[in-house]
């Protein structure tokens, strides 16, 4: 046991560990007195149950000791947090109460130009034209002036204090304004992907295409010319796959419309039937008829685009009111009733003689009109004109109001 207890002392003794003496005395005051080293009277067991109480007392605390070299000793347990999973692909389908997330068309901004090459400085030959008989006659001049011209301090002062900035919406086709930066009196040349040469310290460029752009600021001042080359970053505009859908349901006026968009990437807007409405897939209700629809796109760069669909709506329950009817009772055509009001929740009918606007007919039983005056026997006159209002609910409880005119016919 000396040996385990030196081993035990020396473990303790490497690790840089506050002791709990409370521990250690309430642990020796659990056991009792440990016996004398010299005592023979001590048996067996006894002192393996104490020895076997105290390793396990030992191995206990030592489980709680950190291991190794540590610039915090005592280690304090995490606190519990909520970990939040983000979810990159989210099926159309999937119910989400986390807010539609609406991207912002771009405005017109200062453009970062990205990728900066170094700036390349060169020497130009004289303007002039030099015939070889002249350069040979006076060599050493032309050599003088054209190290004087050609400085290269002259040129690094000129690389220094030109550059150039870019100005719009990096979208195609959107017009970006480039404005060289110079308080040099110098020429300004640019060169567009290699191609395009435009002159002046401000120029506009419109990019056709997306993608990364090369732009060459070229500026000359006495001979001395400076390149100095960015690249425009110009994004394409959203082009969305426009659908739709519509759910037939013959006793009601309007129709759900399920209107779809995709990717579901980008932003749409909706504007159909004076409604303004957004998402990828979204729904609304139309009667029976055409409608367009104009449908503004916002990608996640802010580039935008204007986008139409025809919607076609069939179906939804119709009423029909005839313009005219006879009533001679010959059998044929005698009464007018409204058509489809059997299929309505409520109605109300009413008519008015066009002369006076006189009220000569009102029902909400659904009964049909024989053509007496307010309940009289007069009956009207071939041709004479009355003025229906008709107001139906129908089973989903939305109402419509339908007016016209009826002609007497005898």
């Amino acid at each position: 046991m000396k040996e385990f207890d030196k081993t035990i002392a020396d473990k303790l003794n490497q690790v840089d560990y506050p002791v709990d003496h409370e521990m250690w005395d309430a642990i020796e005051s659990s056991l009792g007195k440990a016996p004398s080293a010299a005592s023979n009277e001590v048996s067996f067991m006894p002192s393996f149950i104490a020895g076997t109480a105290v390793t396990a007392a030992i191995v206990t605390v030592l489980s709680l000791m950190p291991v190794g070299e540590s610039t915090h000793p005592i280690s304090h347990p995490a606190e519990a947090h909520e970990v939040t999973a983000l979810t990159e692909d989210v099926e159309p389908n999937q119910e989400s109460s986390a807010p539609v997330m609406m991207h912002t068309a771009q405005e017109e901004h200062e453009i970062e130009l990205i990728h900066e090459l170094p700036q390349v400085k060169k020497e130009l030959a004289p303007t002039m034209e030099k015939t070889v008989s002249s350069e040979q006659e006076h060599p050493k001049e032309e050599n003088t002036e054209l190290n004087a011209t050609h400085s290269p301090s002259i040129v690094t002062t000129i690389a220094q204090e030109v550059s150039f900035r870019a100005i719009g919406i990096q979208c195609a086709g959107s017009t970006v304004l480039f404005k060289a930066e110079t308080k040099l009196l110098a020429d300004i040349k640019w060169i567009i992907d290699g191609v395009h040469v435009l002159e002046g310290t401000e120029i506009e460029y419109s990019f056709d295409d997306a993608g990364d752009h090369e732009v060459v600021m070229l500026s000359i001042e006495n001979g001395n010319s400076v390149s100095t080359k960015r690249v425009i970053q110009i994004y394409e505009r959203p082009e969305g796959s426009l659908s739709y859908t519509v759910e037939g349901n013959n006793q009601c006026f309007g129709q759900n419309v399920q209107l779809k968009a995709g990717p579901g990437a980008n932003t749409y807007t909706w504007l159909i039937a004076q409604q303004e409405i957004n998402g990828s897939a979204s729904q609304v209700r139309l009667e029976r008829g055409s409608y367009s629809a104009d449908v503004h796109i916002v990608n996640e760069h802010g580039c935008t685009s204007e986008q139409n669909i025809l919607v076609n709506v069939d179906g939804g329950l119709e009423i029909y009111i005839p313009n005219s009817f006879s009533p001679n009772n010959d059998g044929n055509n005698d009464a007018w009733l409204p058509v489809g009001l059997e299929k309505c929740n409520a109605h109300s009918i009413q008519v008015f003689r066009a002369q006076d606007n006189t009220l000569v007919f009102e029902t909400t039983e659904g009964s049909a009109w024989d053509g007496n005056i307010a309940g009289s026997t007069d009956l009207p006159q071939r041709g004479e004109q009355f003025i229906y209002r008709v107001i139906a609910e129908d089973a989903c409880g939305e109402e419509q109001e339908l007016k016209g005119s009826i002609t007497v016919m005898q």
